[in-house]
Order: C-alpha cells, then sequence, then structure tokens
C-alpha cells in the first residue's frame, strides 16, 4: 500500500500566494475606515491582512471592503478607497495611499538582500473613476530603499488587470528590513504623493529617504468623490502568473487570524474574596498562533453590579487568563466585554 503525503492546510493546497486576503473576503472590523485629517500621521485599519490606510493631507478618504469585482474571476469583494474631501495641492510632505505590510517570515525563502535573490511575479485587479499612471512600490521596514512600478488605469470605472515582474534586490542600498515576525517591506499603492516622498526611479531599486512613488503619478485625493478599487492582490515567486489561487473561506480567515481576532462578546465569571479581588475566569485560547502577544482592546463592557473590569494576565501568541476585579467581598463577579486582538504590523 503506498502512503499519501497530506498537506494540513484544509484542502491540502500549498499556499502560493504571499499576500494575506488578496481577494478581500475577510473584513472582521465589518466597517468602513475614515481616515481623520489632522497634523500627525495616521494609519486606520480597515480589512485583514495589515492592511491600512494613510492620509495625511487637508482631504479625507474612507477605505474598506465592498462587494465588486471583476466579472468571471470568481472574485467577489475588493478593496475601495472614495475621496470625501479633496486635497487639490498635495504639499512636498502630504501623501495618501492604501498600504499592505509584509511579515520577513513569510519573504525569507525568495533571499532578497543576496547574491541568490529570488524574482517575482505581481499581479491584481484595479478600477477607479480616474484615469491616468498610478504607482506600485516597494519600501524597506526602515526608510532608505524603495522600488517603484508604474501601472496605467485606461478606462474609468472599468476592471483592468495588471501584471508585471519584479527582479529581487540583491543588497540593502539603504535603510534596513526586519526578520522573523518583524516587518520587512511596506507595499504602497500610491493616490496621491509630495515630493519628499519620491523614489526618484522607475522600475528600479533606489537608494531614496522615505520613497513611497512618484510625486508626478495621479493624485486620487486631488478629485472629491474620486475612487479607486483593487482586489485579486497576487504576489508568487518567479516570473510566470498563475491564476489567482483561491484558498477557502477557513484557510483565508486563518491566515488573517495570525494578525487580528475579533473575539466577540466574552463573558468572565470568578469569585472575589475581598474588595479588589480578582476572580479568575476561564482561560481564553486564541483560534490561530498569533504573530506575537497580541494587545487586547475591550469595549462596550457590563458587570454583574460587583465587578469593575476585566483583565488579562499572561499573554502569549496562543492565549491568555482573563480574569475580573471584584468590588465588594465574597462575592461571585463577571463581566462581558467585546474583545479584539491585534498583532499587526
Amino acid at each position: 500500500m503506498s502512503l499519501i503525503k497530506v498537506n494540513n492546510r484544509g484542502q491540502g493546497v500549498p499556499v502560493k500566494n504571499l499576500i494575506v486576503n488578496g481577494n478581500f473576503e475577510v473584513d472582521q472590523r465589518d466597517t468602513l475606515s475614515s481616515p481623520v485629517t489632522s497634523a500627525s500621521t495616521t494609519y486606520p485599519r480597515s480589512v485583514d491582512g495589515n492592511w491600512m490606510g494613510v492620509e495625511v493631507t487637508d482631504g479625507q478618504i474612507s477605505m474598506g471592503k465592498v462587494a465588486d469585482a471583476p466579472a468571471g474571476t470568481g472574485l467577489q469583494s475588493s478593496l475601495k478607497v472614495t475621496v470625501t474631501s479633496a486635497d487639490t495641492s498635495l504639499a512636498s510632505n502630504q501623501r495618501c495611499e492604501a498600504n499592505h505590510s509584509i511579515e520577513a517570515s513569510t519573504w525569507q525563502h525568495l533571499d532578497w538582500h543576496t547574491s541568490n535573490a529570488k524574482p517575482i511575479a505581481v499581479q491584481f485587479w484595479v478600477k477607479s473613476s480616474i484615469t491616468g499612471t498610478f504607482g506600485f512600490t516597494f519600501r524597506t521596514g526602515g526608510s532608505g530603499m524603495s522600488y517603484t512600478h508604474p501601472y496605467t488605469i485606461s478606462s474609468a470605472n472599468t476592471w483592468e488587470k495588471k501584471t508585471f515582474t519584479v527582479a529581487g534586490p540583491t543588497s540593502v542600498l539603504g535603510g534596513s528590513v526586519g526578520s522573523g515576525t518583524s516587518i520587512m517591506y511596506y507595499i504602497v499603492f500610491g493616490l496621491g504623493l509630495g515630493t519628499d516622498f519620491d523614489t526618484g526611479a522607475n522600475g528600479a531599486w533606489t537608494a531614496v529617504g522615505n520613497g513611497q512613488g512618484r510625486s508626478s503619478h495621479t493624485s486620487l485625493i486631488g478629485t472629491n468623490g474620486a475612487t479607486w478599487q483593487m482586489t485579486g492582490f497576487q504576489i508568487e515567486e518567479g516570473t510566470v502568473h498563475s491564476e489567482f489561487q483561491h484558498e477557502s473561506l477557513t484557510e483565508n480567515f486563518e491566515r488573517c487570524q495570525r494578525y487580528f481576532v475579533n473575539c466577540g462578546k466574552w463573558f468572565v465569571q470568578g469569585y472575589g474574596y475581598s474588595t479588589g479581588s480578582d476572580g479568575s475566569g476561564s482561560p481564553l485560547m486564541f483560534p490561530t498562533r498569533m504573530r506575537t502577544a497580541p494587545t487586547i482592546t475591550q469595549t462596550n463592557g457590563s458587570d454583574g453590579g460587583s465587578s469593575s473590569s476585566m483583565n488579562f494576565n499572561y499573554i502569549t501568541t496562543t492565549g491568555c487568563s482573563p480574569e475580573t476585579r471584584n468590588t465588594g467581598s465574597g462575592q461571585s463577579v463577571w463581566y462581558q466585554a467585546t474583545i479584539t486582538l491585534s498583532a499587526e504590523i
């Protein structure tokens, strides 16, 4: 009898797509994220998989998942950016973009920054109400090295597929890259960049302070009501663009939960022997091993009349120990709240 090697990933299909949630199917926050104009940089999160919006201008955008995708592809959702308040003249230090962070451990097999650096094949579908030249950019985790590939949107409000290859860098020209679970690269889809963020070149790795694209490219943020959408985002090793890998929802969800988990309403009950004592609850085990010990946030909390809060101890990448804080003596105490776990980069 022959032996069959079974892959432990649901359908037994190895992951070829280095991008997490490239079809924008998973959105545990279930909200359109609206960056707020301010003097400081803001990085509001939207869909899962280390995606965030960046809007540091005199305008404003919203960003999140919508049920719109190119027909006949099997894709159902896309990431959508909408300009809700325009900035027609960007200052040198202003920018607008959709941004994705890459964990070093998912990229290390490509041997980037060595003489054995492997190329990658990039593909995505894009649609915008504004035509023109836009930019796709890699930037090292520590600013100092960038690569920009321009792409053209030819027809307004029409899905267009973009494909190209990128040669892996054989050295670090500037800046720094992380290792293990830290950030290696940012992927930047520029939607309006000031001159301080100009990479200074197309199709070449360059040493530049904080290159995130080309300031000469189309500025979406310059038109009120303008929209930009993207889906079917896949990066794979090599120079061949294969069909987009449709993972099962379970597999995609698990990859996303390495970085963010919405636990929903969590209930903790314990017994406090004296005022200020803690009533320990059942251990909270995370659904998957997270990238790092997460930051735990609780909202919409309520208690049973004798508990003042829910606390979390012994936080690891796999779980933690919740407890309630007693406000009386000799009481059974309980507390419930909506819990989220974040280990995003």
